[in-house]
């Protein structure tokens, strides 16, 4: 077997051929972040650290002014990890109580220089009534500093149309695109209490996906890890489920909502990565474990385009069942997902997911006649790619081992 680190080296190798030279690109990269709260300023370098070990690339820490936010842009450089600063005066001005290109204006002036800024957080669940404003900072924010992303973290499908004062969610979201015209969506897509995926969990991916598609803005998966009482914490399954759904989707990113509360919220919530002692929890070590997978699968996942989703019985509401004239047409488990996927130059992949959080499972994978080998992208750093079927076999059948709402990417030729 081939032995490769992929997706996590940052630094371009310089070699020279002749009298010129050459970089050689990083490889792609799946952003993963994370909003962890706001720590106390004595262990903000602590937690950076901390977060940046556990893969992920980008990190929110709570709206702060001025002066906290260059303090934590510093840690962050001197790590190697990114942030998603939450200045007030941005906040302020979507609520209508600043300009927004003056906000703006100035907001920048005091960032754009600092090289770990990845972007700008700009409002949370917002209303109708603020769209206009919010599509000022958003303009503003694109013309003077265009590779920097506004963040906005709009209420997710399963939301009432009452409390947003629309007549839909539907209507809700298309307006929200049409007037803001973020550079990302992002928005909020709950499991139930118990991390599991409510009834209509697959039916929001999908309208999520669609619409990412029509307006031609890339979505973002959600990954819910918030330890709120009276909850235990998540299963190790339950995040994998969250983030390998939302990559067969088509995500292009993945939002971690953990937390970290302040002292004045302790008697209500709980570190999603601490224990009493301030030590890190099972927790953090299954999301490093995740984040680490992903990244093994970034450079086959960056610039594929999902064709169908389809599911096993039991189909979801919503959804679609497998049809017998896909490239893989049966599955001999329930609780399946199935996603196909395309490159721009043809070729075809598919993303498999466990949706069983209880348990794994040996699932039976039969294969159309137009496949003619099948590899599986490794995801563990034991090997890069691993033919796994090929049509010299007597049976059109594969067997594949998945851990409780594990995913599994494979290559079809």
């Amino acid at each position: 077997m081939r032995h490769s680190i992929i997706g996590s080296i940052t630094i371009a190798i310089v070699f020279f051929v002749g009298s010129g030279c050459s970089f050689l690109e990083p490889e792609p990269e799946i952003p993963l972040l994370i909003w962890y709260g706001d720590p106390a300023p004595s262990i903000a370098s602590r937690t950076t650290q901390e977060l940046g070990d556990a893969g992920f690339t980008i990190i929110h820490n709570g709206t702060h002014g001025r002066e906290r936010n260059r303090i934590d842009l510093s840690v962050a450089d001197s790590i190697g990890v990114k942030l998603l600063v939450a200045d007030r005066r941005l906040l302020d001005a979507a609520a209508g109580k600043l300009s927004p290109e003056a906000a703006v204006d100035s907001v920048i002036e005091d960032y754009h220089a600092l090289s770990s800024l990845w972007g700008y957080f700009v409002a949370e669940n917002p209303s109708r009534r603020d769209f206009y404003r919010l599509g000022r900072i958003q303009a503003r924010l694109a013309e003077k500093d265009p590779e920097r992303p506004a963040w906005f973290f709009i209420p997710g499908p399963d939301t009432q149309a009452a409390d947003l004062s629309m007549p839909s969610y539907a209507s809700y979201l298309t307006h929200f695109l049409e007037v803001v015209r973020p550079k990302i969506l992002a928005a909020a897509l709950m499991p139930s209490g118990n991390y599991t995926a409510p009834p209509l969990y697959f039916q929001h991916l999908d309208f999520l996906s669609a619409v990412s598609v029509r307006y031609r803005v890339p979505f973002w998966g959600a990954v819910y890890c918030l330890a709120a009482d009276p909850f235990s914490l998540p299963h190790h399954s339950n995040l994998r489920l969250q983030a390998y759904s939302a990559l067969a989707y088509g995500a292009r990113g993945i939002h971690y909502y953990a937390y970290q509360p302040p002292h004045s919220m302790r008697n209500r919530a709980r570190s999603a990565f601490l224990r009493e002692n301030g030590q890190l929890n099972q927790l953090y070590w299954e999301l490093k474990r995740l984040n680490r997978e992903i990244q093994y699968l970034a450079p086959a996942l960056h610039d594929l385009a999902v064709e169908a989703v389809y599911h096993t019985e039991p189909v979801p509401q919503g959804c679609r069942p497998l049809p017998n004239h896909a490239p893989i047409y049966r599955i001999d488990r329930e609780n399946m997902l199935i996603s196909f996927l395309v490159t721009p130059r043809g070729e075809r992949y598919a993303l498999l997911v466990n949706k069983n959080t209880s348990r794994g499972t040996r699932a039976e994978i039969y294969l159309g006649q137009s496949v003619n080998c099948v590899i599986e992208i490794g995801k563990n750093g034991l090997f890069d790619r691993q033919t796994v079927w090929s049509a010299t076999r007597e049976q059109d059948m594969l067997a594949l081992l998945f851990k409780a709402g594990d995913g599994i990417l494979l290559k079809l030729e």
